[in-house]
């Protein structure tokens, strides 16, 4: 796993489409999802982008850290393969940038989303949200 490069965008891209395809959904749209296209939004403090990648040094997933409001980080872009390890990488990145909760929306229809995040502690805010949350211990 490693922060994403500019070159890393289009399988970035890629792959949120394929994972939105399947579920049912839109694809990305350049005037709502502009950092799909240039990984310089990544580079604003308390926010980041990694991708998983195999030994030829491919990408098979997914994973941005976004700011969100009142002490909440977001994840965003969370796609493909790699799940476990890049959920591991954003929840401790939001722990060192002194986040109090890391949160998600989770469209229904993404099962492997689903139970990647409720491994991780996270937990629909209430009965049948869309809004995952995790609260982090203060350190």
């Amino acid at each position: 796993m490693r922060q994403a490069l500019p070159e890393d965008l289009r399988w970035v891209r890629l792959l949120v489409t394929r994972a939105l395809l399947e579920a049912g959904y839109d694809p990305p749209a350049d005037s709502r999802d502009a950092d799909l296209e240039d990984t310089g939004y990544y580079e604003a403090p308390g926010r980041s982008l990694w991708v998983a990648f195999d030994e030829q040094d491919r990408v098979l997933g997914c994973i941005a850290l976004d700011r969100g409001d009142q002490g909440a980080a977001v994840i965003r872009r969370l796609a493909g393969h790699g799940l476990y390890a890049l959920l591991h990488a954003a929840v401790q990145q939001a722990r060192r940038q002194r986040y109090r909760v890391v949160e998600t929306v989770l469209p229904p229809g993404m099962d492997d989303l689903r139970m990647a995040l409720e491994s991780h502690g996270f937990l629909p805010t209430e009965s049948g949200s869309l809004l995952y949350r995790r609260e982090l211990a203060a350190v």
